[in-house]
């Protein structure tokens, strides 16, 4: 603040320096204002005289100051700017890491997309604008104050034109946050629109599904476009309103001066020139407040976003040591449902698996087998219930130190647009080679990885596009082993493989057996005759469990809808 009132005060003292200049350059006799009386008693005490050249070194030296001050301040609002953003940005990057999944498995991406990029960069801009808006108040307040000292009247009626233009054009100010609720919604939907795009785009092409894509697409671009006509519709509208009326106002009061005799010429010349002066100001000022009032539901988002993420957080990692599988992870009549309004999605269920045992989760769509799986993963907290490890309860705290123990291989799993090494190291840092190649050659994944060229520093394309599928999942199969979990999840591993693809994965994750505890989820219950324990699972409850080939019905269904699923 106080370079701001610097620069103003330099501002004030060069256009007071031109009243003794313009008298000097239109009279030879010494001008008697006040500024000059005051200069020349100054100068006087340095042994200069009142001349033009002495004003006019003096005014070149002003202007150096100032040139010299508001260097000082630009850097220093540029750097309060940065933090402010990088502020900003960090904090509702820290609430949508710190919130849980529940929460985040309801959000759509490419809205948090959008919140931590798009919509920050938006405030950054008006960051921008609010320092812009403190300097050219700050100017301002110099340019009345120095039309005061020259005359009061006239500057009295100039602000009170300013005020009647500042009242016409609050109501624009208004419809510029209008419109900048409605450029949000199209920006958004645009963001949506091309996300599903991109993301399907095999899809898209394989089933000549362009147009609809294309055609939703122009949709919300068209609106994106009338949003944007109106924003900028607005503030050409108030840029227009305020050259004119400046104009004429201008033009009106050197009239009264002149005809009223209230001014020299020389005031006259500089109360138009600092009247001159106010008007790209209050028009950069207005294009400031447009600005900030249109960025305003990019920030009403970010906001809404953290808080929602700041209530639905979970409780902070802490410093112990992983909790590691070494007895029996046990679900004690859990019950779970994603909203108050849904249906339990696992309803009282009662498992008991054995540390180093496969497990096989088995049903129907919908049954409930991701949410059991995301349980035992830590990711959800059961409503009622409670899930132990070893008798410790997964709750709070624990949560953390239970995930540094537990690996997950989804069926689309996902892949940095980097090397296998980065792709393997992404969650297990400080590896050497060795560990990586051993747990490759344990994923079954070795050979192809041997064959690439650059081999671990080969690029693998973006999500892993430059691989097969039955090499990305044995790539993710080696990432989650490098974790040396206790716990290992599968989400149907080999569920869009070919034959030969997914005999390599089913034996790579058989080689694990007892070298820690397995989860997968299967549909094809051939694929997991071998396993230790079967839960079959439908709309939530479990039906059945046990070993293949002697499970028997749950307590609490003797006979179950599932028509024998393990017969």
């Amino acid at each position: 603040m106080g370079l701001l009132l610097l620069a103003g005060a330099t501002e004030g003292v060069g256009l007071m320096l031109l009243l003794p200049i313009l008298r000097l350059g239109s009279s030879r006799t010494s001008p008697q204002d006040a500024v000059s009386k005051f200069l020349s008693e100054h100068l006087q005490m340095l042994g200069l005289p009142l001349s033009l050249s002495t004003l006019l070194v003096l005014m070149v030296a002003v202007i150096a100051c100032r040139s010299l001050i508001e260097w000082c301040r630009d850097i220093m609002a540029a750097d309060v700017q940065l933090r402010f953003v990088a502020a900003l940005r960090q904090r509702t990057m820290a609430a949508v890491a710190g919130a849980s999944w529940h929460y985040l498995g309801s959000q759509s991406h490419a809205y948090l997309h959008a919140i931590l990029c798009r919509d920050v960069e938006a405030l950054r801009q008006s960051a921008v604008q609010s320092l812009q808006l403190a300097v050219q108040g700050i100017l301002l307040m110099t340019n009345v104050v120095v039309a005061i000292m020259i005359s009061p009247i006239l500057t009295v009626a100039a602000v009170a034109i300013g005020l009647i233009l500042a009242l016409v054009a609050r109501n624009l100010v208004r419809r510029a946050q209008a419109s900048g609720r409605q450029f949000e919604r199209h920006q958004r939907s645009i963001q949506r629109e091309t996300a599903d795009f991109v993301n399907g785009l095999k899809l898209v092409k394989s089933m000549s599904a362009e147009g609809k894509h294309v055609d939703a697409f122009n949709v919300s671009s068209a609106g994106l476009h009338q949003a944007t006509r109106r924003h900028k519709t607005a503030g050409a509208t108030v840029r227009a309103m305020l050259q004119l009326s400046a104009a004429i106002a201008v033009s009106v009061l050197v009239m009264m001066a002149q005809g009223g005799n209230l001014l020299a010429f020389p005031e006259m010349i500089l109360l138009a020139l600092v009247f001159a002066r106010m008007v790209p100001i209050l028009r950069d000022m207005y294009h400031g407040l447009q600005t900030i009032a249109n960025s305003l539901p990019a920030y009403a988002e970010i906001e809404a976003v953290t808080a929602q993420c700041t209530l639905h957080a979970e409780a902070k990692p802490n410093c112990v040591a992983a909790i590691v599988l070494r007895h029996q992870l046990q679900l004690q009549d859990v019950t779970y449902r994603y909203s108050p309004a849904a249906p339990n999605a696992i309803d009282g269920i009662n498992v008991v698996i054995e540390a180093g045992s496969m497990v096989a989760l088995v049903g129907e769509s919908g049954a409930g087998k991701t949410t059991l799986a995301d349980m035992i993963l830590g990711l959800l907290q059961p409503d009622s219930g409670c899930m132990t490890v070893d008798g410790i309860p997964i709750t709070g705290e624990s949560v953390h130190a239970w995930r540094r123990s537990v690996a997950y291989v989804p069926q689309d799993s996902f892949f940095l647009n980097a090397s296998i090494r980065e792709n393997l190291t992404w969650t297990a840092q400080s590896v050497t080679d060795a560990t990586l190649l051993a747990a490759l050659e344990q994923a079954q994944a070795l050979d192809f990885v041997s064959r690439r060229p650059g081999g671990l520093d080969a690029l693998i394309g973006d999500h892993g596009r430059q691989l097969s599928g039955g090499e990305r999942q044995r790539l993710a199969l080696a990432r989650a082993l490098l974790r040396q979990p206790s716990v290992l999840v599968l989400d149907e591993p080999a569920s869009a493989l070919d034959p030969a693809n997914a005999r390599a994965v089913y034996r790579a994750i058989e080689n694990l057996r007892g070298t820690m505890t397995i989860v997968m989820i299967v549909h094809d219950l051939a694929k997991v005759r071998n396993a230790d324990q079967v839960l079959v699972l439908e709309r939530g409850r479990l039906v059945e469990h046990g070993a293949p080939q002697d499970a028997a019905p749950a307590s609490d269904h003797p006979q179950p809808a599932c028509n024998g699923f393990l017969a």
